[in-house]
């Protein structure tokens, strides 16, 4: 009976042994995998010179970058696809890669993050993440991954901390979670310091001359290099009349100074496109050599911006007035939109309207930078709720050093709708006002950035209705349109909107209502708060001598802008676009043309004419575009 309970007992332990053995052995099995050597890429990094690989393998396209500073400098760093992965466990989703990274001929890890993008041509579950697995080891652990689908294709991106064996797995199949830490980044910061790369709001002449210099730090503290940055940027906008601009026999001096400070908390989201198939420069501290790392990023975004400003303009002389002269300033608030890109040709931030800044991504590794300190090697920032100040906001003085305001007036001036003190025109002649030829522009830019509150009815067409719901809170002039801000309406105002519209003879959709040369266009920013941009085409005269003349213009209607002509002398193609013209009005020109002799086909009309020499073929035909008609005219040379 002991010898019986024995053999029981001695096959219990081995039943356990046996079955705890097989489920805590992790090891990869000999000849379970394999590399394809023939598709390896390595390089030896440097000082001042990371790695970057792109290696396509069987459907998968694997980009792996490692920035300066991850390695020593001497380290080999390669990435080889697998051409036998069944020693792995887990459910696999596409080739996968060994990185590895020898220094001193020995394996050694990164010291910081690498950035690695898998790319497969196919539609990946929300499941689907990147794995690591170790060295000699079968069971992987996930990494904390992003999905980016586009046409077709599915990029799933990760910052690895250690290099083994990766590919694209499956959660919660056949692996596990991730226990490693370490060599994390402590922030990411974008950087724009600096004069503006392209200045828009306003171009020099020969009178005035201007600059604009921003000086933004926007921080991110979740360790990656995508999400969400907080920042205020500070866009600091002068402008000088040039010396020497009044002959000197006119006895007459010409000055003029312009400051205006804009400013606001930003924040953005920066998110990773692979897709764009470009790569961020980035750098550890601006001046350092930049090095690609393998992703795409962009973001639009929109901030309310205040504006403080003043300036101070005359001329001086003996036969001028004492009183020769523009001065004010003021203060306001608009809403301004910006896009942010980060791509192969590096970083870069534009404010519409404004101008585009340069930029850098900086990298701050765990511990800081050398010599890192806030407040004194970078400018503070402030996430909502903060207090920080920017650091050279101007003041609200004027050049006469009295203080200004958006409501304030003078006793000799008067407030304007943006907030502005203007002081009354001198009354000097002719030669008295030289020099302050972009007066009127300047006006322009100071209440375009400020901005102003109600209804713009002397801006706009007076044929467009007053949009009565909810609060004008701001409109101003941008992009070759004019554009308003209303709060505090709905989709249910803006149908009533649009039938008054339709009702007043315009072409109306959900977004959209267009009448002879104005167009209007719809667009909800946020729920309750509606963007009203309006354009005005500038009526066209027919080029005569300039286009063939069996081309004439209708009779009835109104021409939309220019007639647009090109190609060149074996094709040549005229485009024109009318108002206030009903289909019978269409159906009669075009019998005009066939009662000359042109031939009815399915589409168009056509004749062989002459024209500069040779002979074309010509055909017209036309299409309606909301309630205006679009002619097009092709001229094809026959001999």
């Amino acid at each position: 009976m002991k010898k019986l309970s024995f053999y029981v007992i001695a096959l219990l332990l081995i039943v356990i042994l046996l079955f705890t053995g097989c489920k805590g052995n992790t090891k990869l099995k000999k000849n379970s995998i394999s590399l394809d050597t023939s598709n390896m890429q390595s390089t030896t990094v440097t000082d001042t010179e990371g790695a970057h690989f792109k290696v396509e393998s069987g459907g998968t396209t694997a980009t792996v970058v490692a920035i300066p500073g991850v390695f020593p400098a001497g380290t080999n760093v390669s990435i080889t696809p697998l051409s036998n992965d069944k020693g792995l466990k887990g459910e696999k989703l596409s080739v996968f890669y060994e990185l590895k990274a020898v220094h001193g001929g020995k394996t050694i890890q990164p010291s910081m993050p690498v950035f690695v993008a898998l790319a497969v041509e196919t539609d990946l579950p929300e499941s689907a993440c990147i794995v690591v697995y170790d060295d000699g080891e079968s069971v992987g652990y996930e990494v904390d991954s992003e999905i980016v689908r586009e046409d077709g294709i599915s990029y799933v991106t990760a910052e690895l901390n250690h290099f083994s064996i990766i590919g694209v797995g499956k959660k919660g199949s056949g692996t596990r979670k991730n226990t490693k830490s370490g060599g994390e980044w402590e922030e990411w910061r974008f950087v724009a310091n600096g004069p503006a790369k392209e200045f828009t709001m306003i171009k020099d002449d020969e009178i005035w001359e201007f600059k604009a210099n921003m000086r933004l730090t926007a921080v991110n503290r979740s360790g990656k290099i995508t999400g969400r940055y907080y920042g205020k940027p500070v866009i600091t906008i002068t402008g000088k009349m040039k010396e020497g601009i009044v002959p000197k026999e006119v006895e007459m001096v010409a000055y003029g100074d312009l400051k205006l400070t804009l400013t606001g908390d930003m924040e953005f989201l920066l998110t990773s496109d692979p897709s764009g198939k470009a790569n961020i420069p980035t750098e550890l501290r601006p001046g350092d050599p930049t090095v690609d790392v393998g992703e795409f990023l962009q973001c639009f975004g929109s901030m309310d911006m205040s504006g403080e400003g003043n300036f101070d303009f005359g001329i001086l002389g003996p036969n001028v007035l004492p009183d020769a002269q523009q001065r004010g300033g003021g203060g306001g608030t608009r809403m301004q939109l910006f896009y942010i890109s980060v791509n192969k040709n590096g970083a870069q931030i534009t404010f519409g309207g404004i101008g585009k800044w340069d930029a850098v991504m900086v990298g701050v590794p765990k511990g800081g930078l050398p010599g890192d300190r806030k407040g004194e090697d970078w400018e503070d920032y402030s996430e909502p709720g903060g207090s920080s100040e920017p650091a050279d906001s101007s003041d609200s003085s004027d050049s006469s050093g009295s203080s200004t305001s958006s409501e304030s007036t003078t006793s000799s001036g008067s407030t304007t709708s943006s907030g502005l003190v203007i002081s009354p025109d001198s009354g000097t002649d002719a030669s008295g006002t030289a020099g302050l030829s972009q007066m009127e522009d300047i006006m322009n830019l100071f209440g375009n950035l400020l901005g102003r509150k109600g209804w713009p009815a002397d801006k706009i067409p007076g044929e467009i209705p007053e949009y009565t719901k909810g609060e004008v809170i701001n409109s101003f002039e941008d992009e070759g349109g004019y554009t308003i801000y209303i709060e505090n309406t709905s989709e249910d105002d803006l149908n009533e909107y649009l039938e008054l519209l339709e009702d007043n003879g315009w072409y109306t959709e959900s977004d959209y209502a267009q009448k002879e040369n104005m167009s209007i266009y719809f667009q909800f920013s946020k729920k309750n708060l509606l963007k009203i941009t309006v354009y005005v085409d500038e009526q066209g005269d027919w080029p005569y001598g300039e286009i063939p003349d069996e081309i004439v213009p209708p009779a009835k209607g109104t021409m939309i802008g220019e007639v647009e002509t090109y190609g060149d002398s074996k094709a040549y193609f005229i485009i024109f676009e009318y108002s206030g013209l009903s289909e019978d009005d269409v159906l009669e020109y075009i019998e005009s043309y066939v009662n000359k002799g042109w031939k009815e086909g399915d589409d168009s009309i056509d004749k062989v004419i002459y024209w500069n020499g040779n002979k074309y073929k010509a055909y017209l035909s036309y299409m309606f575009d909301g309630y205006n008609v679009v002619f097009d005219c092709n001229l094809i040379l026959t001999e």
